[in-house]
């Protein structure tokens, strides 16, 4: 029964160690404010909001069309 008991309190212990470990791996904030939040950071001005607005549309237009392929065309394409 001793045995039992020690082998219980190690295992609590062990696995909060490890958890402990796992926290200290995990970002702070994640996924918090998206491509929003990068624009704010970079302090972009006028022209190149447009800019960056005009390239997402085209990229999502050719991700939509590369989507719909199969296979090697699909890699190439993407």
């Amino acid at each position: 029964m001793k045995k039992l008991i020690m082998f219980a309190v190690a295992t609590v212990m062990a696995l909060n160690v490890a958890q402990a470990a796992d926290d200290d791996k995990k970002p702070a904030k994640k996924g918090r404010g998206g491509i929003q939040a990068m624009i704010k950071l970079l302090d972009l001005t006028a022209d190149q909001k447009k800019a960056l607005s005009k390239f997402n549309k085209e990229n999502k237009e050719k991700g939509a069309a590369a989507r719909k392929l199969e296979g090697k065309e699909r890699r190439a394409a993407m």
